[in-house]
Parts: structure tokens; C-alpha cells; sequence
């Protein structure tokens, strides 16, 4: 299987399904999150941030990370983006897999 279409410009069609659908996932599992905490912040607006919302909160940045990276990584191979290969990309793609380490570790710090 061939990662790059035969006229070399894009990605093949099959490649770029597979990272809309994670995309889509991703920004299913964000909405969830964002709506989850909407709904805690309304049941009781006096307890402030919570361990809860604050998961939620990483959460749901995270996934929102994730899925501007699987959309900007083809966007940005079908245009040819410079600077994408440098350092842009890396930093989209470092940045939700560092803040959902930083939600794990939440996670177990409060176990």
C-alpha cells in the first residue's frame, strides 16, 4: 500500500479516509468531554474547578489537539506547506499526546 497518490501530490484516498475518520473520532470524544463539563459547571456553579472538570477540561483538549493535527496533516501535505516538516507539524502533533500524558497523570495522582 502506497501512502502517497499516484500523481505524488496528496495523500492516496484511502489514507486520507483513515485520518478523517480519526479526526471525527477525536472530535466526537472532545464535544462529549466540552459538553460534560458544561454540564457539571451548570449542576453546581459553586464549587469552583474540580478534579472532575479539570480532567474533562484536558480531555477534551486534548482530543481537540488530536483532531486539528489529522485535519492540518493533510491540508498541509496536498498544499505543500513548508515549514509543516520542520516544526509546525511536530508541535501539533507533541502537544496532545504531552497534555493527555499531563490527564493520566492527574488521573493516578488523585487514584
Amino acid at each position: 500500500m502506497t501512502i502517497l497518490s499516484t500523481s505524488g501530490k496528496c495523500y492516496s484516498p484511502s489514507f486520507i479516509a483513515v485520518n478523517l475518520c480519526l479526526a471525527l473520532i477525536d472530535g466526537a470524544l472532545a464535544f462529549i468531554a466540552f459538553l460534560q463539563l458544561t454540564r457539571f459547571h451548570r449542576r453546581d456553579k459553586r464549587a469552583g474547578w474540580t478534579r472532575q472538570k479539570v480532567l474533562h477540561l484536558m480531555i477534551g483538549s486534548s482530543n481537540t489537539g488530536s483532531l486539528v493535527y489529522f485535519v492540518a496533516a493533510i491540508i498541509a501535505t496536498c498544499t505543500k506547506w513548508h515549514h509543516w516538516s520542520n516544526a509546525l507539524g511536530f508541535a501539533l502533533m507533541a502537544f496532545p499526546k504531552i497534555l493527555f500524558l499531563g490527564t493520566f497523570l492527574l488521573l493516578l495522582s488523585f487514584w
